[in-house]
């Protein structure tokens, strides 16, 4: 039988098979790319995720805890925006009070950054920070902190909703 021949026949049992195996596994291999192309997104996404974090916690944590007795009410106002709960509501009685007596200014300059874990929507790092206060009269005092951070996504911006000093 030549293959014009074949071609023209009609389709017997055994061509029903084969077409619907090859369905099959068309099929099969169609639900494996989707199912790992989403467990690679999910990857990414976690990536970017971190990355994020890396980029913003720094400055989340410098907006919180840096103030200059001349910009107070700004810097105030900034600390704001960068918190969330349940440290907002903690930090909420200081941030509206004024400067303290002799101060004027408190610094806090990240130095090292390091993402623990992110899942989601929140995050933890651990950050070294130099704080350097400076009085309104009198020498600056400089010193090395370490700080466990918590923080949680808002549009994508994260905030930071908790602080732990580690001793």
């Amino acid at each position: 039988m030549s293959l014009v021949e074949r071609l023209e026949a009609p389709i017997t049992r055994r061509t029903w098979i084969a077409i619907l195996a090859s369905v099959v596994v068309l099929v099969a291999v169609f639900a494996w790319c989707i199912v790992a192309l989403g467990s690679r997104s999910a990857e990414v996404s976690t990536g970017e995720s971190r990355a994020d974090l890396a980029a913003q916690a720094p400055t989340a944590v410098a907006a919180v805890f840096t103030v200059h007795r001349a910009t107070w009410r700004d810097d105030r106002e900034a600390a704001s925006a960068a918190l969330a709960e349940p440290l907002a509501t903690t930090l909420r009685p200081a941030l509206a009070d004024g400067p303290p007596r002799g101060v004027e200014r408190v610094e806090w300059v990240p130095e090292t950054t390091a993402v623990v874990d992110v899942d989601g929507d929140t995050g933890t790092a651990l950050l070294t920070v130099r704080v350097t206060v400076t009085p309104t009269s009198g020498a600056a005092t400089s010193a090395l902190k370490s700080v466990h951070a918590d923080f949680v996504r808002v549009d994508d911006q994260w905030r930071l909703s908790g602080l732990d000093d580690i001793v």
